[in-house]
């Protein structure tokens, strides 16, 4: 092991987690080889120990889990190497100067086995690792991993070789081993697209209601997709972007919006109709809004619907239930398919969820960075609507779009560098930060997700919204109302067109000729239907006109009475009407070859029947006719057999 190689591992993990503890384990374990104090230990006491430090690590990870739920993974990947520090320590202070593997293998105790282990690379190694779910920027992050496992790797290089040549060795291998992680990630970027293209019918939603949780990023990759997922029609028409809100959440944890209550209730239909009020407070004819009709197809039963701002009523005739979320989200069962539904909005309608303290809750690890962004505010006390204004102002001054954000790693504060450095992001990026910096301003906010609508197709004479426009938006309580902030620059959506497919036409005509398949087989185009129908009965009245005046060109053919000979060519003729004579006729659908070949025998005079068949054919049949020579020996066969008749 290279001296203090350990001991830098060590500083770079309390570094990223901000422990300075870490600093005097780091020198505890670096100055034993000078320190003359040295104990004996045996290894039932290295044995004492790692059991000890396995509960303590299990409670540890218990408490995690209780605290931060199935996020607190990361906290536990930040104290993993904990687990190693205490027999580390008793190993550089121990007379062995290693570990026995019975302490860490239970199953080796009772077997006896006398083996050991150096635990310092291992803990070095456990600590880069750990260093990873701190809050260490990336840069410093891959700089410190990069020099360690470099000093790692040129002291334990094989001194046979010389170095010039172990190190184009090492460069190679960092070049290869870049390449290939590009070429995978490339690979993985388009294999996921392909993926989503094939299962976007039952996965394109942003909104998860069974899980209800989204992390920053979910929406990236529904934006590479030129898919139609859903078609608005409106009277009067509604004002544009329209925005869709599917689902909305409260708590932030490691880039993760969720829902604690993951619970719906059923909304009671209107008495006799398949209606349902979504609001307590009726909507008079002066507050009413646009009447929206939503069609969009799903592969499931129940999933979550997109709903316009002040929803006031849902109808639709395939819709079997209705349940709503404690957070205003909409759960629909239908049968699979085409799902049609309307939805009557309220200017002034009651909110669907008043705001709660998880509303205004912050997360402790962003607590100082949002009170840093905050000093560029406004000084002062501010109302709620001056709040959403100097927030709205603040992302309008500094702040671009870009879909494309540098971040990798669970990190604990993916919004750090967007605030403070970058200032470039998606929407996910834009919404979660103004929620927390309204939040921070003492103003009820919200995390929404949804699509926005500003796509009109002429030929379907509705608005349209792709897998593209999938959004995120902030929601803020001010006045008695969730009113919506959107921060994201409103070029995102130009920005996004512009990337679209060539072939987008295309596919939008195969999702158009699919739509009006799924609304034919729901009954949701009686007009088209009616249509098809008519168009069905001219095209059968015309088949019939066309086969009619067919059998009126057409000669009855009286099977009873006496046969016709088969049509021949003038030298064949004569042979045929001696037979005819000679009362051999042919029978009903009989061929000529099969005709001659009953009534007349295989040869005659050296002229065989085959001969006469295959030139009768060719002289009728044939493409170009009989050569001179062979008219002239068909002629001579049919002479020859009308002698034996």
């Amino acid at each position: 092991m290279p001296r203090l190689w350990t001991g830098a591992a060590l500083l770079l993990w309390g570094y990223s987690l901000q422990q300075p503890l870490l600093a005097a384990v780091a020198v505890l374990l670096e100055v034993a080889p000078s320190a003359r104090l040295r104990w004996d230990f045996e290894s039932r006491q290295y044995e004492r120990c790692a059991d000890a430090s396995s509960v303590c690590f299990a409670a540890v990870a218990v408490y995690q889990f209780n605290v931060h739920g199935l996020y607190g993974i990361y906290a536990i990947l930040a104290l993993m190497p904990w687990c190693l520090v205490p027999l580390t320590i008793m190993q550089v202070y121990g007379t062995a100067a290693t570990v026995p593997l019975s302490a860490l293998v239970y199953s080796l105790r009772s077997a006896g086995d006398r083996g050991r282990i150096d635990l310092r690379l291992a803990l070095g190694l456990s600590a880069l690792v750990s260093a990873s779910a701190g809050e260490i920027p990336r840069e410093h992050y891959a700089a410190g991993v990069a020099v360690l496992l470099g000093w790692l790797l040129w002291a334990r290089r094989p001194h046979r070789h010389r170095q010039a040549r172990w190190l184009f060795a090492v460069a190679l291998t960092v070049t290869l081993t870049v390449a290939l992680q590009a070429g995978f990630l490339r690979l993985h970027m388009a294999i996921g697209d392909l993926a989503q293209q094939w299962f976007r019918d039952m996965q394109l939603s942003p909104a998860n209601a069974e899980r209800t949780s989204t992390a920053i990023g979910s929406l990236r990759q529904l934006k590479l997709s030129d898919q139609i997922y859903l078609r608005v029609r409106g009277d009067p028409a509604p004002a544009l972007p329209l925005l869709l809100t599917e689902a909305t959440y409260t708590d932030f944890r490691f880039g993760t919006w969720s829902n604690r209550d993951a619970s719906f209730e059923v909304i009671d239909a209107a008495p006799g109709a398949r209606a349902w009020r979504l609001t307590s407070a009726g909507a008079s004819a002066a507050t009413q809004g646009p009447r929206l009709t939503i069609a969009l197809t799903r592969e499931r039963e129940l999933g979550i619907v997109p709903l316009p701002p002040g929803a006031a009523t849902l109808a639709g005739a395939q819709v079997l239930e209705v349940q709503r979320h404690a957070q205003g989200a909409l759960r629909l069962e239908a049968p699979p398919g085409l799902v049609t539904y309307a939805v009557t909005t309220a200017l002034e309608a009651a909110p669907p969820s008043p705001p709660t303290d998880a509303d205004l809750a912050v997360p402790p690890g962003y607590r100082a960075l949002l009170q840093e962004v905050a000093a560029a505010l406004p000084p002062g006390p501010r109302s709620a609507r001056a709040s959403v204004d100097a927030v709205r102002a603040h992302f309008a001054q500094a702040f671009s779009y870009a879909l494309v954000q540098p971040t990798s790693g669970p990190w604990r504060a993916p919004l750090k560098d967007f605030l403070t450095r970058t200032r470039r992001g998606h929407c996910e990026y834009f919404a979660s930060a103004t929620v927390l910096l309204l939040r921070a301003e003492g103003v009820p906010a919200r995390y929404a997700v949804g699509y926005a609508v500003d796509e009109y197709s002429d030929f379907e004479r509705a608005w349209l919204a792709r897998a593209r426009d999938a959004h995120a938006w902030a929601q803020a309580y001010v006045d008695g109302r969730w009113e919506v902030v959107d921060t994201t620059p409103a070029r995102w959506s130009t920005l996004e067109d512009a990337r679209a497919s060539p072939w987008q036409g295309w596919f939008d005509a195969m999702s158009w000729l699919a739509y009006v398949w799924r609304s034919l087989q729901a009954g949701e185009a009686p007009r088209l239907r009616l249509a098809l129908m008519g168009l069905a009965v001219l095209l059968a009245a015309l088949l019939l006109w066309r086969q009619r005046a067919r059998l009126r060109r057409a000669r009855p053919v009286d099977l009873t009475g006496p046969q016709t000979p088969p049509a021949g060519g003038p030298a064949i003729a004569r042979l045929l009407e001696r037979l005819a004579r000679r009362g051999s006729l042919p029978a009903p659908g009989e061929t000529t070859a099969r005709f001659l070949r009953r009534h007349l025998p295989p040869a005659v005079a050296g002229y065989r029947l085959d001969t006469l068949i295959e030139l009768y054919y060719a002289e009728r049949f044939g493409a170009v006719g009989l050569s001179g020579e062979h008219r002239q020996q068909l002629h001579a066969c049919v002479e020859a057999f009308m002698r034996a008749c």
